[in-house]
Protein backbone atom coordinates (compact mmCIF):
# COMPACT_ATOMS: atom_id res chain seq x y z
CA UNK A 1 0.00 0.00 0.00
CA UNK A 2 2.82 2.40 0.90
CA UNK A 3 4.54 1.82 -2.46
CA UNK A 4 1.27 2.44 -4.34
CA UNK A 5 0.62 5.63 -2.37
CA UNK A 6 4.18 6.94 -3.05
CA UNK A 7 3.80 6.12 -6.75
CA UNK A 8 0.46 7.98 -6.89
CA UNK A 9 2.01 11.05 -5.23
CA UNK A 10 4.95 11.08 -7.69
CA UNK A 11 2.61 10.78 -10.71
CA UNK A 12 0.42 13.58 -9.38
CA UNK A 13 3.45 15.83 -8.88
CA UNK A 14 4.76 15.17 -12.40
CA UNK A 15 1.28 15.81 -13.89
CA UNK A 16 1.08 19.18 -12.11
CA UNK A 17 4.59 20.11 -13.24
CA UNK A 18 3.71 19.18 -16.83
CA UNK A 19 0.55 21.36 -16.73
CA UNK A 20 2.54 24.32 -15.34
CA UNK A 21 5.18 23.89 -18.02
CA UNK A 22 2.55 23.98 -20.78
CA UNK A 23 1.13 27.20 -19.35
CA UNK A 24 4.63 28.70 -19.23
CA UNK A 25 5.37 27.68 -22.82
CA UNK A 26 2.03 29.13 -24.01
CA UNK A 27 2.69 32.43 -22.18
CA UNK A 28 6.21 32.65 -23.57
CA UNK A 29 4.98 31.83 -27.07
CA UNK A 30 2.43 34.68 -26.97
CA UNK A 31 5.03 37.06 -25.56
CA UNK A 32 7.58 36.01 -28.15
CA UNK A 33 5.08 36.42 -30.98
CA UNK A 34 4.36 39.94 -29.83
CA UNK A 35 8.07 40.77 -29.57
CA UNK A 36 8.89 39.31 -32.98
CA UNK A 37 5.92 41.11 -34.60
CA UNK A 38 7.08 44.39 -33.10
CA UNK A 39 10.64 43.75 -34.23
CA UNK A 40 9.50 42.91 -37.76
CA UNK A 41 7.40 46.08 -37.98
CA UNK A 42 10.42 48.11 -36.89
CA UNK A 43 12.65 46.37 -39.35
CA UNK A 44 10.18 47.02 -42.17
CA UNK A 45 10.43 50.74 -41.57
CA UNK A 46 14.21 50.34 -41.51
CA UNK A 47 14.15 48.14 -44.61
CA UNK A 48 16.01 45.29 -42.87
CA UNK A 49 13.49 42.40 -42.80
CA UNK A 50 10.74 40.67 -44.64
CA UNK A 51 7.60 40.22 -42.51
CA UNK A 52 6.60 37.26 -44.63
CA UNK A 53 9.86 35.42 -43.98
CA UNK A 54 8.36 33.26 -41.23
CA UNK A 55 11.33 33.86 -38.95
CA UNK A 56 9.03 34.46 -35.98
CA UNK A 57 7.50 31.02 -36.37
CA UNK A 58 10.95 29.41 -36.56
CA UNK A 59 12.07 31.24 -33.39
CA UNK A 60 8.94 30.17 -31.52
CA UNK A 61 9.55 26.52 -32.50
CA UNK A 62 13.17 26.80 -31.43
CA UNK A 63 12.17 28.32 -28.08
CA UNK A 64 9.61 25.57 -27.52
CA UNK A 65 12.19 22.86 -28.27
CA UNK A 66 14.75 24.46 -25.97
CA UNK A 67 12.21 24.64 -23.13
CA UNK A 68 11.42 20.96 -23.59
CA UNK A 69 15.14 20.16 -23.49
CA UNK A 70 15.48 22.17 -20.28
CA UNK A 71 12.60 20.19 -18.78
CA UNK A 72 14.28 16.87 -19.64
CA UNK A 73 17.63 18.06 -18.25
CA UNK A 74 15.91 19.30 -15.07
CA UNK A 75 14.18 15.92 -14.63
CA UNK A 76 17.48 14.07 -15.08
CA UNK A 77 19.12 16.29 -12.45
CA UNK A 78 16.34 15.51 -9.95
CA UNK A 79 16.76 11.78 -10.57
CA UNK A 80 20.56 12.03 -10.38
CA UNK A 81 20.46 13.92 -7.08
CA UNK A 82 18.26 11.24 -5.55
CA UNK A 83 20.91 8.57 -6.20
CA UNK A 84 24.28 8.11 -4.50
CA UNK A 85 26.63 11.02 -5.22
CA UNK A 86 29.22 10.19 -7.89
CA UNK A 87 32.45 11.62 -6.50
CA UNK A 88 34.53 10.56 -9.52
CA UNK A 89 32.15 12.34 -11.91
CA UNK A 90 32.16 15.45 -9.74
CA UNK A 91 35.96 15.36 -9.64
CA UNK A 92 36.12 15.22 -13.44
CA UNK A 93 33.62 18.07 -13.68
CA UNK A 94 35.62 20.20 -11.24
CA UNK A 95 38.79 19.47 -13.16
CA UNK A 96 37.21 20.50 -16.46
CA UNK A 97 36.01 23.73 -14.88
CA UNK A 98 39.50 24.34 -13.52
CA UNK A 99 41.05 23.68 -16.91
CA UNK A 100 38.72 26.17 -18.56
CA UNK A 101 39.55 28.80 -15.95
CA UNK A 102 43.27 28.11 -15.87
CA UNK A 103 43.83 27.86 -19.62
CA UNK A 104 42.60 31.06 -21.12
CA UNK A 105 44.09 31.85 -24.48
CA UNK A 106 46.19 34.96 -24.88
CA UNK A 107 44.11 37.79 -26.22
CA UNK A 108 46.72 38.28 -28.90
CA UNK A 109 49.13 35.31 -29.18
CA UNK A 110 52.48 36.49 -30.44
CA UNK A 111 53.86 35.18 -33.70
CA UNK A 112 57.15 33.29 -33.42
CA UNK A 113 60.15 35.59 -33.31
CA UNK A 114 63.68 34.11 -33.07
CA UNK A 115 64.89 37.19 -31.22
CA UNK A 116 62.49 36.35 -28.34
CA UNK A 117 63.88 32.83 -27.83
CA UNK A 118 67.17 31.51 -26.42
CA UNK A 119 68.56 28.11 -27.42
CA UNK A 120 70.66 26.32 -24.80
CA UNK A 121 72.72 23.45 -26.22
CA UNK A 122 72.97 20.50 -23.82
CA UNK A 123 76.14 18.44 -24.12
CA UNK A 124 75.23 15.02 -22.74
CA UNK A 125 78.48 13.18 -23.32
CA UNK A 126 81.60 14.80 -21.93
CA UNK A 127 84.07 13.56 -24.52
CA UNK A 128 86.76 15.43 -26.42
CA UNK A 129 84.95 15.39 -29.78
CA UNK A 130 83.15 18.61 -30.73
CA UNK A 131 81.79 17.32 -34.04
CA UNK A 132 78.23 16.82 -32.80
CA UNK A 133 78.19 20.14 -30.96
CA UNK A 134 79.48 22.05 -33.99
CA UNK A 135 76.92 20.36 -36.24
CA UNK A 136 74.10 21.52 -33.97
CA UNK A 137 75.43 25.08 -33.71
CA UNK A 138 75.81 25.34 -37.48
CA UNK A 139 72.22 24.13 -37.97
CA UNK A 140 70.93 26.81 -35.56
CA UNK A 141 72.88 29.59 -37.30
CA UNK A 142 71.57 28.53 -40.70
CA UNK A 143 67.90 28.37 -39.72
CA UNK A 144 67.72 31.11 -37.09
CA UNK A 145 70.67 33.50 -37.45
CA UNK A 146 69.14 36.08 -35.07
CA UNK A 147 68.34 33.66 -32.26
CA UNK A 148 70.14 33.86 -28.90
CA UNK A 149 72.50 30.95 -28.21
CA UNK A 150 74.10 29.55 -25.08
CA UNK A 151 76.37 26.53 -25.48
CA UNK A 152 78.78 24.56 -23.31
CA UNK A 153 81.76 24.62 -25.62
CA UNK A 154 84.43 23.89 -22.99
CA UNK A 155 82.51 21.14 -21.12
CA UNK A 156 82.96 23.03 -17.85
CA UNK A 157 79.79 25.05 -17.50
CA UNK A 158 76.77 23.50 -15.81
CA UNK A 159 73.33 23.55 -17.36
CA UNK A 160 72.03 25.80 -14.58
CA UNK A 161 74.76 28.39 -15.16
CA UNK A 162 73.91 28.40 -18.86
CA UNK A 163 70.20 28.83 -18.07
CA UNK A 164 71.13 31.79 -15.85
CA UNK A 165 72.24 33.59 -19.01
CA UNK A 166 68.77 33.28 -20.56
CA UNK A 167 67.00 36.64 -20.57
CA UNK A 168 64.09 35.75 -22.85
CA UNK A 169 60.71 34.49 -21.61
CA UNK A 170 61.09 31.17 -23.42
CA UNK A 171 64.12 28.92 -23.85
CA UNK A 172 64.82 25.82 -25.94
CA UNK A 173 67.03 23.02 -24.63
CA UNK A 174 68.65 21.34 -27.62
CA UNK A 175 70.84 18.26 -27.25
CA UNK A 176 74.18 18.21 -29.01
CA UNK A 177 74.01 16.37 -32.32
CA UNK A 178 70.29 17.10 -32.68
CA UNK A 179 69.22 19.22 -35.66
CA UNK A 180 66.10 21.32 -36.12
CA UNK A 181 63.77 20.58 -39.01
CA UNK A 182 62.90 23.32 -41.50
CA UNK A 183 59.91 21.54 -43.02
CA UNK A 184 56.44 23.01 -42.71
CA UNK A 185 54.62 21.90 -39.50
CA UNK A 186 57.79 20.22 -38.15
CA UNK A 187 59.56 23.30 -36.80
CA UNK A 188 59.98 24.62 -33.27
CA UNK A 189 57.54 27.40 -34.13
CA UNK A 190 54.74 24.96 -33.25
CA UNK A 191 56.18 24.65 -29.73
CA UNK A 192 56.18 28.43 -29.42
CA UNK A 193 52.57 28.66 -30.64
CA UNK A 194 51.46 26.07 -28.07
CA UNK A 195 53.09 27.95 -25.19
CA UNK A 196 51.41 31.14 -26.38
CA UNK A 197 48.02 29.46 -26.77
CA UNK A 198 48.02 27.39 -23.56
CA UNK A 199 49.49 29.27 -20.56
CA UNK A 200 49.21 26.22 -18.30
CA UNK A 201 51.82 24.28 -20.32
CA UNK A 202 55.24 24.70 -18.72
CA UNK A 203 57.48 22.56 -20.92
CA UNK A 204 56.81 21.13 -24.38
CA UNK A 205 58.78 18.85 -26.71
CA UNK A 206 58.34 16.75 -29.80
CA UNK A 207 59.54 13.63 -31.62
CA UNK A 208 62.92 12.28 -32.69
CA UNK A 209 63.42 11.38 -36.36
CA UNK A 210 66.30 9.02 -37.15
CA UNK A 211 66.38 8.19 -40.82
CA UNK A 212 62.79 7.15 -41.47
CA UNK A 213 62.13 6.04 -37.87
CA UNK A 214 59.99 8.41 -35.85
CA UNK A 215 59.90 8.12 -32.06
CA UNK A 216 57.13 10.17 -30.49
CA UNK A 217 58.22 10.98 -26.93
CA UNK A 218 55.23 11.21 -24.65
CA UNK A 219 55.97 9.28 -21.50
CA UNK A 220 54.31 8.36 -18.25
CA UNK A 221 56.63 8.07 -15.25
CA UNK A 222 55.88 5.76 -12.34
CA UNK A 223 57.77 5.15 -9.10
CA UNK A 224 56.70 1.96 -7.36
CA UNK A 225 58.41 -0.72 -5.27
CA UNK A 226 61.92 0.64 -5.88
CA UNK A 227 61.31 0.75 -9.65
CA UNK A 228 61.29 3.72 -12.03
CA UNK A 229 59.23 2.72 -15.06
CA UNK A 230 58.57 4.64 -18.26
CA UNK A 231 55.66 3.89 -20.60
CA UNK A 232 54.21 5.51 -23.70
CA UNK A 233 50.99 7.14 -22.51
CA UNK A 234 49.37 10.57 -22.41
CA UNK A 235 46.96 11.86 -19.80
CA UNK A 236 44.82 14.16 -21.97
CA UNK A 237 45.06 16.52 -24.92
CA UNK A 238 44.98 20.26 -25.50
CA UNK A 239 44.27 20.79 -29.17
CA UNK A 240 47.06 18.89 -30.95
CA UNK A 241 49.19 18.75 -27.79
CA UNK A 242 49.57 15.52 -25.77
CA UNK A 243 49.87 16.15 -22.01
CA UNK A 244 52.39 13.69 -20.59
CA UNK A 245 54.70 13.25 -17.61
CA UNK A 246 57.81 13.59 -19.75
CA UNK A 247 58.69 14.64 -23.27
CA UNK A 248 61.85 14.77 -25.40
CA UNK A 249 65.12 15.91 -23.82
CA UNK A 250 65.15 18.63 -26.49
CA UNK A 251 62.23 20.82 -25.43
CA UNK A 252 60.96 24.39 -25.09
CA UNK A 253 59.89 25.89 -21.78
CA UNK A 254 59.10 28.98 -19.79
CA UNK A 255 61.95 30.46 -17.79
CA UNK A 256 59.47 31.30 -15.00
CA UNK A 257 58.40 27.65 -14.78
CA UNK A 258 62.00 26.51 -14.52
CA UNK A 259 62.58 28.99 -11.71
CA UNK A 260 59.54 27.66 -9.82
CA UNK A 261 61.05 24.17 -9.80
CA UNK A 262 64.51 25.54 -8.85
CA UNK A 263 66.14 24.67 -12.16
CA UNK A 264 68.03 21.50 -12.99
CA UNK A 265 69.70 19.28 -10.40
CA UNK A 266 73.42 19.69 -11.07
CA UNK A 267 74.10 16.52 -9.07
CA UNK A 268 72.42 14.38 -11.72
CA UNK A 269 74.35 13.15 -14.75
CA UNK A 270 73.34 14.89 -17.99
CA UNK A 271 71.97 11.61 -19.38
CA UNK A 272 69.15 11.80 -16.81
CA UNK A 273 69.05 15.49 -15.89
CA UNK A 274 66.01 16.28 -18.06
CA UNK A 275 64.09 13.19 -16.88
CA UNK A 276 64.81 14.29 -13.31
CA UNK A 277 63.31 17.71 -14.08
CA UNK A 278 60.13 16.20 -15.53
CA UNK A 279 59.83 13.72 -12.67
CA UNK A 280 60.10 16.51 -10.11
CA UNK A 281 57.49 18.47 -12.07
CA UNK A 282 55.16 15.47 -11.93
CA UNK A 283 55.66 14.96 -8.20
CA UNK A 284 54.99 18.64 -7.50
CA UNK A 285 51.60 18.32 -9.27
CA UNK A 286 51.67 21.97 -10.35
CA UNK A 287 53.29 21.60 -13.77
CA UNK A 288 52.15 20.47 -17.21
CA UNK A 289 54.42 18.87 -19.80
CA UNK A 290 53.34 18.49 -23.41
CA UNK A 291 54.39 16.83 -26.66
CA UNK A 292 53.55 17.84 -30.23
CA UNK A 293 54.10 14.67 -32.30
CA UNK A 294 54.70 16.46 -35.60
CA UNK A 295 57.55 18.65 -34.27
CA UNK A 296 60.66 16.73 -35.26
CA UNK A 297 64.18 16.81 -33.87
CA UNK A 298 66.54 15.22 -36.39
CA UNK A 299 68.93 12.83 -34.71
CA UNK A 300 71.49 10.24 -35.74
CA UNK A 301 71.25 6.84 -34.08
CA UNK A 302 71.83 7.43 -30.36
CA UNK A 303 72.01 4.54 -27.87
CA UNK A 304 69.33 4.27 -25.23
CA UNK A 305 70.05 4.33 -21.51
CA UNK A 306 69.69 0.54 -21.49
CA UNK A 307 72.20 0.12 -24.34
CA UNK A 308 74.68 2.44 -22.63
CA UNK A 309 74.32 0.42 -19.44
CA UNK A 310 74.90 -2.86 -21.26
CA UNK A 311 77.98 -1.49 -23.01
CA UNK A 312 79.43 -0.28 -19.72
CA UNK A 313 79.63 3.35 -20.86
CA UNK A 314 77.67 4.40 -17.77
CA UNK A 315 78.06 2.74 -14.39
CA UNK A 316 77.95 4.81 -11.22
CA UNK A 317 76.74 7.81 -13.29
CA UNK A 318 73.21 6.52 -12.78
CA UNK A 319 73.56 6.21 -9.00
CA UNK A 320 72.72 9.83 -7.98
CA UNK A 321 69.36 9.63 -9.78
CA UNK A 322 68.67 6.21 -8.21
CA UNK A 323 69.44 7.45 -4.68
CA UNK A 324 67.44 10.65 -5.11
CA UNK A 325 64.30 8.88 -6.31
CA UNK A 326 64.82 5.65 -4.31
CA UNK A 327 65.03 3.18 -7.19
CA UNK A 328 67.10 0.10 -7.89
CA UNK A 329 65.51 -0.86 -11.22
CA UNK A 330 64.82 1.13 -14.40
CA UNK A 331 62.28 -0.01 -17.00
CA UNK A 332 61.91 1.76 -20.35
CA UNK A 333 59.03 1.83 -22.85
CA UNK A 334 60.43 -1.27 -24.61
CA UNK A 335 60.36 -3.11 -21.27
CA UNK A 336 64.16 -3.22 -21.15
CA UNK A 337 65.38 -3.45 -17.57
CA UNK A 338 68.41 -2.02 -15.84
CA UNK A 339 68.88 -3.79 -12.50
CA UNK A 340 71.57 -1.84 -10.67
CA UNK A 341 72.19 -4.54 -8.08
CA UNK A 342 71.79 -7.81 -9.98
CA UNK A 343 74.62 -10.34 -9.39
CA UNK A 344 76.06 -9.46 -12.82
CA UNK A 345 75.93 -5.68 -12.28
CA UNK A 346 79.22 -3.78 -11.90
CA UNK A 347 77.59 -2.07 -8.89
CA UNK A 348 76.75 -5.32 -7.14
CA UNK A 349 77.87 -5.13 -3.52
CA UNK A 350 78.88 -1.46 -3.89
CA UNK A 351 77.33 1.95 -3.27
CA UNK A 352 73.56 1.56 -2.82
CA UNK A 353 73.88 -2.21 -3.48
CA UNK A 354 75.59 -2.74 -0.12
CA UNK A 355 72.91 -3.51 2.48
CA UNK A 356 74.28 -1.27 5.23
CA UNK A 357 74.87 1.62 2.85
CA UNK A 358 71.43 1.12 1.30
CA UNK A 359 69.78 1.47 4.71
CA UNK A 360 71.45 4.85 5.09
CA UNK A 361 70.88 6.05 1.52
CA UNK A 362 67.41 4.69 0.86
CA UNK A 363 65.68 4.27 4.25
CA UNK A 364 66.92 7.08 6.49
CA UNK A 365 69.19 4.69 8.35
CA UNK A 366 66.50 2.09 9.11
CA UNK A 367 65.61 -1.40 7.87
CA UNK A 368 62.64 -2.07 5.58
CA UNK A 369 61.20 -4.62 8.02
CA UNK A 370 60.74 -1.79 10.54
CA UNK A 371 60.14 1.10 8.14
CA UNK A 372 57.13 -0.57 6.52
CA UNK A 373 58.44 -0.80 2.95
CA UNK A 374 59.01 -3.56 0.45
CA UNK A 375 62.37 -5.30 0.72
CA UNK A 376 65.06 -4.20 -1.70
CA UNK A 377 64.57 -5.94 -5.07
CA UNK A 378 68.11 -7.29 -5.04
CA UNK A 379 67.54 -8.75 -1.58
CA UNK A 380 64.45 -10.64 -2.73
CA UNK A 381 66.38 -11.76 -5.79
CA UNK A 382 69.24 -13.09 -3.66
CA UNK A 383 66.81 -14.87 -1.36
CA UNK A 384 65.11 -16.53 -4.33
CA UNK A 385 68.47 -17.66 -5.70
CA UNK A 386 69.50 -19.05 -2.31
CA UNK A 387 66.18 -20.84 -1.83
CA UNK A 388 66.40 -22.44 -5.28
CA UNK A 389 70.05 -23.46 -4.95
CA UNK A 390 69.87 -24.87 -1.41
CA UNK A 391 66.63 -26.79 -1.99
CA UNK A 392 67.99 -28.27 -5.22
CA UNK A 393 71.21 -29.25 -3.43
CA UNK A 394 69.34 -30.93 -0.54
CA UNK A 395 66.87 -32.71 -2.82
CA UNK A 396 69.65 -34.16 -4.99
CA UNK A 397 71.40 -35.55 -1.89
CA UNK A 398 68.24 -36.72 -0.15
CA UNK A 399 68.82 -34.47 2.87
CA UNK A 400 65.89 -34.51 5.29
CA UNK A 401 64.86 -30.87 5.61
CA UNK A 402 61.88 -28.55 6.09
CA UNK A 403 61.66 -24.79 5.58
CA UNK A 404 60.25 -22.89 8.56
CA UNK A 405 59.80 -19.26 9.65
CA UNK A 406 58.71 -16.35 7.50
CA UNK A 407 59.24 -18.15 4.21
CA UNK A 408 56.73 -20.82 5.24
CA UNK A 409 54.27 -18.04 6.03
CA UNK A 410 54.97 -16.48 2.62
CA UNK A 411 54.26 -19.83 0.96
CA UNK A 412 50.73 -19.70 2.41
CA UNK A 413 50.10 -15.98 1.83
CA UNK A 414 51.68 -15.38 -1.58
CA UNK A 415 53.22 -18.67 -2.79
CA UNK A 416 56.52 -16.84 -2.62
CA UNK A 417 58.99 -15.29 -0.25
CA UNK A 418 57.08 -12.40 1.30
CA UNK A 419 57.76 -9.09 -0.50
CA UNK A 420 58.72 -7.62 2.90
CA UNK A 421 60.69 -10.66 4.12
CA UNK A 422 63.21 -9.59 6.78
CA UNK A 423 66.19 -11.14 5.04
CA UNK A 424 66.88 -14.85 5.55
CA UNK A 425 65.54 -18.36 4.91
CA UNK A 426 65.25 -20.64 7.95
CA UNK A 427 65.80 -24.35 7.24
CA UNK A 428 65.92 -27.31 9.63
CA UNK A 429 67.89 -30.43 8.61
CA UNK A 430 67.66 -33.77 10.43
CA UNK A 431 69.94 -36.76 11.13
CA UNK A 432 72.95 -34.50 10.66
CA UNK A 433 75.37 -32.74 13.04
CA UNK A 434 76.93 -29.33 12.47
CA UNK A 435 80.22 -30.99 11.48
CA UNK A 436 78.47 -33.27 8.99
CA UNK A 437 76.52 -30.33 7.55
CA UNK A 438 79.71 -28.29 7.05
CA UNK A 439 81.47 -31.26 5.47
CA UNK A 440 78.57 -31.55 3.00
CA UNK A 441 78.26 -27.87 2.18
CA UNK A 442 81.91 -26.70 2.01
CA UNK A 443 82.95 -28.39 -1.27
CA UNK A 444 79.75 -27.27 -2.97
CA UNK A 445 80.13 -23.68 -1.77
CA UNK A 446 83.80 -23.58 -2.81
CA UNK A 447 83.03 -24.94 -6.26
CA UNK A 448 80.33 -22.30 -6.88
CA UNK A 449 82.13 -19.39 -5.22
CA UNK A 450 79.50 -19.07 -2.48
CA UNK A 451 80.25 -17.47 0.87
CA UNK A 452 79.43 -19.50 4.00
CA UNK A 453 80.21 -19.37 7.69
CA UNK A 454 79.14 -20.86 11.02
CA UNK A 455 77.09 -18.79 13.41
CA UNK A 456 77.35 -19.21 17.20
CA UNK A 457 78.65 -22.77 16.60
CA UNK A 458 75.05 -23.82 16.06
CA UNK A 459 74.02 -22.98 12.50
CA UNK A 460 75.47 -22.55 9.04
CA UNK A 461 74.92 -19.37 7.05
CA UNK A 462 75.26 -19.65 3.29
CA UNK A 463 74.87 -16.94 0.63
CA UNK A 464 74.29 -18.40 -2.83
CA UNK A 465 75.67 -15.32 -4.53
CA UNK A 466 79.28 -14.40 -5.38
CA UNK A 467 81.47 -14.24 -2.28
CA UNK A 468 82.12 -10.50 -2.54
CA UNK A 469 78.37 -9.87 -2.75
CA UNK A 470 77.27 -12.30 -0.05
CA UNK A 471 79.54 -10.67 2.51
CA UNK A 472 77.82 -7.28 2.24
CA UNK A 473 74.38 -7.76 0.71
CA UNK A 474 72.55 -10.52 2.56
CA UNK A 475 70.19 -13.06 1.01
CA UNK A 476 71.25 -15.96 3.19
CA UNK A 477 69.94 -19.33 4.31
CA UNK A 478 70.19 -20.11 8.05
CA UNK A 479 70.50 -23.91 8.32
CA UNK A 480 69.90 -25.54 11.71
CA UNK A 481 71.13 -29.16 12.10
CA UNK A 482 69.19 -31.58 14.35
CA UNK A 483 71.10 -34.86 14.60
CA UNK A 484 68.99 -36.64 17.17
CA UNK A 485 65.48 -35.55 16.16
CA UNK A 486 63.17 -37.51 13.92
CA UNK A 487 62.30 -35.69 10.66
CA UNK A 488 58.70 -34.45 10.70
CA UNK A 489 56.09 -35.39 8.12
CA UNK A 490 56.18 -32.82 5.39
CA UNK A 491 54.09 -31.37 2.58
CA UNK A 492 55.34 -29.57 -0.51
CA UNK A 493 54.10 -26.07 -1.37
CA UNK A 494 55.12 -24.36 -4.58
CA UNK A 495 57.18 -21.31 -3.63
CA UNK A 496 58.78 -18.96 -6.14
CA UNK A 497 58.20 -21.58 -8.83
CA UNK A 498 59.73 -24.61 -7.07
CA UNK A 499 58.24 -27.30 -4.81
CA UNK A 500 59.56 -26.82 -1.28
CA UNK A 501 59.16 -29.06 1.80
CA UNK A 502 57.39 -27.64 4.84
CA UNK A 503 56.47 -29.23 8.16
CA UNK A 504 53.02 -30.76 7.80
CA UNK A 505 52.21 -29.17 11.16
CA UNK A 506 52.89 -25.66 9.81
CA UNK A 507 49.62 -24.51 11.34
CA UNK A 508 50.86 -25.43 14.82
CA UNK A 509 54.12 -23.57 14.13
CA UNK A 510 52.20 -20.45 13.06
CA UNK A 511 50.08 -20.48 16.20
CA UNK A 512 53.14 -20.82 18.44
CA UNK A 513 55.19 -18.10 16.77
CA UNK A 514 52.64 -15.65 15.36
CA UNK A 515 49.43 -16.34 17.26
CA UNK A 516 45.91 -16.97 15.98
CA UNK A 517 46.06 -13.87 13.76
CA UNK A 518 49.07 -15.17 11.82
CA UNK A 519 47.40 -14.12 8.55
CA UNK A 520 47.69 -10.47 9.53
CA UNK A 521 50.74 -8.58 8.27
CA UNK A 522 52.84 -7.65 11.28
CA UNK A 523 56.17 -5.95 11.82
CA UNK A 524 59.07 -8.39 12.08
CA UNK A 525 59.33 -9.76 15.65
CA UNK A 526 56.59 -7.42 16.83
CA UNK A 527 52.85 -7.65 17.22
CA UNK A 528 51.96 -4.32 15.62
CA UNK A 529 50.37 -4.22 12.16
CA UNK A 530 52.68 -3.00 9.38
CA UNK A 531 52.42 0.63 8.32
CA UNK A 532 54.81 2.74 6.27
CA UNK A 533 56.96 5.04 8.41
CA UNK A 534 58.41 7.13 5.55
CA UNK A 535 55.82 9.39 3.96
CA UNK A 536 55.57 9.43 0.16
CA UNK A 537 58.25 6.74 -0.22
CA UNK A 538 57.64 4.90 -3.50
CA UNK A 539 58.32 1.52 -1.86
CA UNK A 540 55.77 1.98 0.95
CA UNK A 541 53.65 -1.00 1.81
CA UNK A 542 49.94 -0.21 2.08
CA UNK A 543 48.88 0.95 5.51
CA UNK A 544 47.62 -2.43 6.67
CA UNK A 545 46.26 -0.83 9.85
CA UNK A 546 43.63 0.97 7.81
CA UNK A 547 42.67 -1.96 5.57
CA UNK A 548 39.87 -4.11 6.97
CA UNK A 549 40.77 -3.01 10.50
CA UNK A 550 44.20 -4.56 10.22
CA UNK A 551 43.01 -7.80 8.64
CA UNK A 552 43.88 -7.12 4.99
CA UNK A 553 45.01 -9.97 2.79
CA UNK A 554 47.43 -9.91 -0.12
CA UNK A 555 45.17 -8.74 -2.94
CA UNK A 556 47.21 -7.07 -5.66
CA UNK A 557 44.75 -4.18 -5.65
CA UNK A 558 46.33 -3.00 -2.38
CA UNK A 559 49.74 -2.46 -3.96
CA UNK A 560 51.05 -0.03 -6.54
CA UNK A 561 51.30 -1.46 -10.04
CA UNK A 562 54.05 -1.12 -12.63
Amino acid sequence: MIVQFVSFMVISYLFQENFRLKETIYTLRISLKQQVTTANIRSIFKGNANPASGSNEFQMKTTSINLKKKKRISTRKVISNSNNFDFAEQKRHNRNVFMKKSSPMHNQPRAFSPSLLTIVVLKQFFDESKANLNKTLENIRRLYPSIHQVSNVNNEESLNSMIAKVKTEYFLILEEGVLLSDRCNETIESLWDALEQYPEIDFIGGSYLTGDKLRVVCHRYRLCRWIFSVSYEYERSLGHVMICDGTSSSFMGRRSSLNKIHGFDSGIHNMLIVQDLFLRAKLSKNFSVGTIPNVMFLQDEVPSLHELWQSGDIKKDIVPFAIKHKVFIFKDIEDNTIDLCSPSSPLSGKYLCNEKKAHKLMLEGGHWAYKGTFAYPYMLNYLEITLTEVIKFFEERDVQYVVIGGVSLGAIKTRSILPWEAGDIDINVYKMSLVQLLKLIEPWAKKNGYFHKTFMSETVHIFCTPRNVGKVSGGLATINPYKSETPPDYVRIKTNGIWVRYDRQFYKFFLEHYGEDFLQHKVYRRKEIIECKIKKHNACLPNFKSLYEGRAGTMKDFYCKI
